[in-house]
């Protein structure tokens, strides 16, 4: 059997570190599962649209406490949005459309993303949707900026298709 390729080794790691969602071949992942990555339809192009139509994220929070924010979006591409219940894939996430935030530091490296939401339901162009987030607060003091954006599992980040994330200013006390 034939060792693989530094390059194949790389392309594996990056899948892994970025929870298999950016647009790495399918095979990265088999190298560590038994099973390769399922085989997921992507979003066309304009379907990683989305409008951030509301937030309930506060200005000021205390280090290390969680906050209940909701967020409301819209799908403002061409394409249905599925839930982990609506893919028909294995795992059920694989596929669908889900939300995710992270904390932007000043100066400093972006921290990684938190757990995803998944959609109560598929969500149609023009539909709009209301997440409810437990988000949890750094533990040091600072200004920080508080990134929300959506993610079709084993796909891509919505970012990376060039659609707008929700970035708040925060303060941490």
């Amino acid at each position: 059997m034939k060792a693989p390729s530094v390059v194949s080794l790389v392309i594996a790691l990056l899948s892994v570190a970025a929870g298999s969602c950016g647009r790495l071949p399918d095979r990265g992942l088999a190298l560590f599962s038994s099973r390769p990555a399922p085989a997921v339809q992507p979003l066309p192009d304009e379907g990683y649209r989305v409008e951030w139509v509301s937030n309930t994220v506060p200005g000021t929070v205390e280090a290390g406490s969680t906050i209940p924010v909701s967020i409301t979006f819209k799908n403002a591409g061409a394409a249905v949005w599925l839930d982990p219940g609506s893919t028909g894939n294995q795992p059920p996430q694989a596929g669908a459309v889900r939300l995710s935030y992270r904390w932007l530091p000043s100066g400093r490296r972006p921290m990684g993303y938190a757990d995803r939401l998944n959609l109560a339901a598929p969500l149609a162009p023009g539909q709009t949707a209301t997440l409810d987030v437990s988000v949890v607060a750094p533990s040091e003091p600072g200004a920080y900026r508080l990134q929300f954006d959506l993610v079709q599992e084993f796909v891509a980040w919505f970012q990376g298709m060039d659609a707008p994330r929700l970035i708040v200013p925060v303060r941490v006390l």
